[in-house]
Formats: structure tokens, C-alpha cells, sequence
């Protein structure tokens, strides 16, 4: 079919209001229009749309110097005194690398564990172990890592996949806590399946879009890893940074990963920047052969760097991690809870400034693209912007990531809105979709 599409962005004939300013938790269209933000922008926004004003005097300042220096050719001081900042933040770790995506920093983190496990070991550990499902990136090496069918296993023959841990929809059709957490040990089996010697690392994203998740899923984890000899690798792009509670969103269950991928927060939505930390083992492995290939064009960009440790800093000077993630968890959770007392069936879970929704709802022959868009339309109608994680026949799947600097109107205004939006998605998909909803 003919498109006009000039931007290849997902999909085709997508049709979004044009955006022309944000302020606040706010956006703002060309028609006038106003809309909740209750993602976060990407769940990078952490501290909405208004610029604060030592961010913008980073902008304004920094190219007077330098704009650009290539890593290969010179240290700066803003991606030394930012390295230092996150190893301040987050202890355990000795070392960091910076990126311009989130599946850039995946990327570095599994071919840092790749070199390390031939370091370590042999040639043979060559394996990569995924969640199945899990979201990484859009690279090659990040789909591939989830299992995408978008990526054909002869092209990346080293990634395993294990199921899910998601105590909402149990792969093993189990339910918490006589399960006895088969998700975690379903790992070990597959370690014993695929032959010890052959696993490099065992790669997971701390959530399932904001669990829940059983406090020992994650301690279990990291003791197969360890005895196993396999480098735990925690892909915290969306769920680090405080996002979930700690700088290093594993701490949550008093679990260190060996690498951690992290960075939305980190940038603010206000410049792309992202991080790969290693453990002092990691980077001592690493640096036995003199070289890792960590380095990207914009890797250490010192305006990147400098916009960072602005954001940090205005992080910190309003108290965000020790006092809002604790205040945007109850209120977050007092809102969703309500939702689910007058949506019959419905499901929700609250970790720290993460939110995961799913409502009972009968979607059009399985639902499709263009359902997609048109649940996106409905709530985009209703003045609300939340991620549509899922889509199945009889339930959809809604992300809810709130910016650190939410408040009670912003909660309040949420409630209205999100009420407003599911009756308007329950007469989108017909009367026996009904999911008793009011504004």
C-alpha cells in the first residue's frame, strides 16, 4: 500500500497530534490540546518538561569551550567527573562506560561478558542466556537477546532464551508461592540443559513492566549464577536510576549484578546518554587483554556528560530518590487500585515509580496494528499518554511511569483521565468488552 510516511518510525500511516510544547507533566498540541504525561515522555522525563534552570545554563555555557572530542584522542572532564559520580552513587562497581541508547549500553554489557568469560574460562563460553519476551533495544544483539522473531537464530546463534518471570501471566501456568519459584529454577535447568561451560551470562530486566515480583526471585538468581560461574548481567535502562527505588534497581532485593545497563533517567530526556557499569572483577578481566570494544562516535560526549551531572544534581538538591519514589509508589498504587475495584478482573502492580496495568478486554480478531492505534487514539482523546505494552484477545496491558516530580495533582488528574479513558476503550472494543469504568 502507497504511504506518504517521509519518517520510519515502528509503524506506517500513524497519524499522532503534533506536539508543540510541554511544560510540567504536560504536552501540549497545535490544536491547543492538553495531555497527562504519565509515561514519563519514554520514562525518560524524570523530571518532566520544564527545564530546570542550572540544566539550561549547561546548554548555554558549554560550547564556548569545546563542543566535541573524540574519547579516542583525549579525556574530558565532564565524563571523568561524571564516571566518578556514578561510581559514587552506585559502590559496587569500578568502572563505567557511556552510550547514546539504551541498546548501546546492552550491547557493551554483553560483549563485556562475552570477553570476560573467554578471559576467565575458555572460547566455549559463548552463550548468552534471555528472558524470553524481554525488550532490550532495537539492535540485532538486543532482539535476538529476547527471542524476537524479527531475528533469525542461524544469525545469532548464541542466545538461549528462559521464560519469563511474571506472576500475572505464569509461563508455567503456576501461581506464587506454591510455585516454588520455577521461574528461577528453570534457569538452573537450562544451565545443566545447555552444558555450564558454554554460558557466559544470564541476562535480565528487573521487572516484568513492574512486576510483581516474589522477593526471592532475584537472590535465587544471582546464587545459580554464582555457583554456575556465570556473570549476572541487569538490563536497568528503564528500571535503574531510582526508578524502582535504588540507584541500582537489583539493591531493591540486596542483589549486585556483576554489569548493570542503566541511563533513562540519566539524561532526563533532555540529551541521550546511557551507562555500562562492571564490578573491579569485570574490569580487571576486561583489561588483561589491554582493549574492550566499548566505544561509540558520542561515547564520553562532554555536553552528554555535563547535561548528566546537572541532572544528578537537581536529582539530589530536591531529596527525589529518598523522598518521592516512596510518596509515587502509594499514590500510584492508591490510583490503580481504585481502577481495578471498578474493572472487574483487572490486575495492577506498583514497584517504586513503576506502574503495570491490565485491564480485561476483548480486541478485534487478536487485536493488530491498527487496534493498536486505535487504543492509542482513545487515550490520546482522553488527554492521557501511557504505554500499551500488550495486546491480546480477551486483555490489554498498560505501562504507567510517572516523573519523579509528580505531585497529588498530578495523581488526582491521572485518576480522572485514566477513568475516562477505559470507558472509552470499553465501548471501542463493544458491549461485551465492558469494563465498568466511570469518569
Amino acid at each position: 500500500m502507497p504511504t506518504s510516511d517521509k519518517i520510519l518510525y515502528y509503524l506506517f500511516n500513524r497519524r499522532n497530534p503534533r506536539v508543540e510544547r510541554a511544560d510540567g507533566y504536560h504536552y501540549y498540541d497545535a490544536e491547543g490540546n492538553r495531555y497527562l504525561d504519565a509515561t514519563s515522555g519514554a520514562y525518560n522525563c524524570v523530571l518532566g518538561h520544564t527545564m530546570p534552570e542550572p540544566v539550561a545554563d549547561v546548554l548555554r555555557a558549554r560550547t564556548q569551550a569545546f563542543s566535541f572530542a573524540s574519547m579516542a584522542y583525549f579525556q574530558n572532564g565532564a565524563a571523568d567527573r561524571l564516571a566518578d559520580r556514578l561510581l559514587a552513587l552506585m559502590p559496587e562497581f569500578a568502572a563505567t562506560g557511556f552510550y547514546q541508547s539504551g541498546a548501546d549500553a546492552v550491547e557493551a554489557a554483553l560483549r563485556a561478558a562475552l570477553q570476560v568469560a573467554r578471559t576467565r574460562h575458555s572460547p566455549s563460553r559463548t552463550k548468552i542466556i534471555g528472558r524470553r519476551g524481554a525488550y532490550h533495544g532495537l539492535t540485532m544483539g538486543a532482539l535476538a537477546l529476547g527471542g524476537s522473531g524479527s531475528v533469525r537464530a542461524q544469525d545469532v546463534p548464541n542466545f538461549v532464551q528462559l521464560e519469563q518471570q511474571d506472576c500475572f501471566k505464569c509461563p508455567f501456568d503456576l501461581a506464587y508461592p506454591s510455585c516454588e519459584l520455577m521461574c528461577a529454577s528453570a534457569l538452573e535447568r537450562l544451565i545443566e540443559a545447555e552444558g555450564p561451560d558454554t554460558i557466559a551470562a544470564f541476562v535480565g530486566v528487573p521487572t516484568t513492566n513492574g512486576g510483581p515480583v516474589p522477593d526471592e526471585y532475584w537472590p535465587r538468581i544471582r546464587e545459580i549464577c554464582t555457583r554456575y560461574g556465570i556473570l549476572l548481567v541487569s538490563d536497568e535502562v528503564l528500571e535503574g536510576m531510582w526508578r524502582i527505588g535504588p540507584a541500582v534497581a537489583l539493591n531493591r532485593w540486596s542483589v549486585v549484578p556483576d554489569i548493570v545497563a542503566t541511563g533513562k533517567a540519566l539524561g532526563a530526556g533532555f540529551i541521550p546518554i546511557f551507562a555500562t557499569l562492571v564490578t573491579a572483577d569485570v574490569r580487571d578481566s576486561l583489561a588483561e587483554s589491554g582493549r574492550f570494544w566499548g566505544g561509540h562516535t558520542y561515547s564520553g560526549h562532554v555536553l552528554s556528560c555535563e547535561i548528566a551531572l546537572a541532572v544528578l544534581d537537581e536529582i539530589e538538591s530536591r531529596l527525589l530518590p529518598a523522598r518521592a519514589i516512596a510518596s509515587i509508589e502509594s499514590r500510584l498504587a492508591e490510583v490503580l487500585e481504585s481502577i481495578c475495584e471498578r474493572c472487574p478482573g483487572a490486575k495492577m502492580s506498583v514497584i517504586g515509580a513503576m506502574g503495570r496495568l491490565i485491564v480485561p478486554c476483548t480486541s478485534p480478531e487478536g487485536g493488530g496494528d491498527q487496534f493498536y492505534l486505535a487504543v492509542q487514539r482513545t487515550a490520546l482523546s482522553c488527554g492521557l499518554l501511557l504505554w500499551i505494552e500488550d495486546i491480546q484477545e480477551d486483555h490489554i496491558e498498560f505501562g504507567l511511569g510517572p516523573p519523579y516530580t509528580a505531585d497529588r495533582e498530578f495523581f488526582s488528574e491521572l485518576a480522572r483521565r485514566l477513568g475516562m479513558f477505559l470507558t472509552a476503550l470499553g465501548q471501542l472494543t463493544g458491549p461485551s468488552a465492558e469494563l465498568g469504568v466511570t469518569a
